[in-house]
């Protein structure tokens, strides 16, 4: 099944998760599919917040961009969240980004199909 999306200016797209993964923000470079998918959600809006972004080395993995956040000095509040966007290859690369969700969520991924083959299956 393909799943076609339009654009403002008309351009029609395929959506995919394959896409969303493969042209991910350098930010999450280091995130396997599960993490990418589990630990991330898509939101409107095409700037990160520049002043989180640059304070961190994005060969870092998720979890510690998430402790450097919460050690800095900010307002009281809830901490802020990093929004990651799209590489410009992204067909959604100026009006979607990922936001990386906080250290204590907790959600579950749900594969659809097939289970897995056991670790001791040949082929």
């Amino acid at each position: 099944m393909v799943t076609l999306d339009v654009n403002e200016h008309g351009k029609i797209s395929t959506k995919s998760q394959v896409t969303d993964y493969r042209l991910q923000g350098d930010a999450l470079v280091q995130s396997n599919v599960i993490e990418f998918f589990v630990d991330t959600y898509k939101i409107n809006g095409n700037s990160p917040n520049p002043a989180i972004m640059s304070a961190f080395d994005v060969t870092t993995t998720s979890s510690s961009l998430l402790h450097q956040i919460q050690k800095q000095k900010r307002p009281p509040g809830q901490p802020p969240h990093i929004r990651v966007p799209y590489l410009p290859a992204h067909p959604k690369s100026q009006t979607k980004q990922h936001i990386l969700c906080r250290g204590d969520h907790r959600n579950l991924p749900n594969f659809i199909g097939q289970y897995f083959p056991p670790r001791d299956d040949p082929d």
